[in-house]
């Protein structure tokens, strides 16, 4: 087995972070997204581990304000007092369904 080398992670971070931000961010809706590495797209989908990159401490201010505006939509019902905690998807995702969730 080939071994791997590992680099110290200040080391990788400027690509790291240049990687994310290619292939993750999706400025029309303000959020980081997964992706789909063999078809080689992002995945159109958004839910709750889409925002983790909040509590990273790495993102600017601006790009922050953006996620926070997109989980104080309708689909995620942060401005809904009765909707507590966020769901972990989009209530108007194309797969969510009330009766299953």
């Amino acid at each position: 087995m080939p071994s791997v080398r590992i680099q110290p992670p200040s080391r990788n971070r400027p690509r790291r972070r240049c990687a994310i931000e290619g292939k993750l961010w999706d400025e029309e809706r303000g959020i980081y997204v997964d992706y789909d590495l063999v078809a080689d797209r992002p995945i159109d989908v958004y839910f709750a581990p889409n925002f983790l990159p909040l509590f990273a401490g790495i993102l600017s201010e601006a790009r922050a304000k953006r996620m926070v505006d997109a989980l104080e939509n309708d689909g995620f019902g942060l401005p809904d007092k009765n909707v507590t905690p966020v769901p972990s998807y989009d209530m108007c995702g194309f797969e969510f369904s009330p009766v299953e969730y």
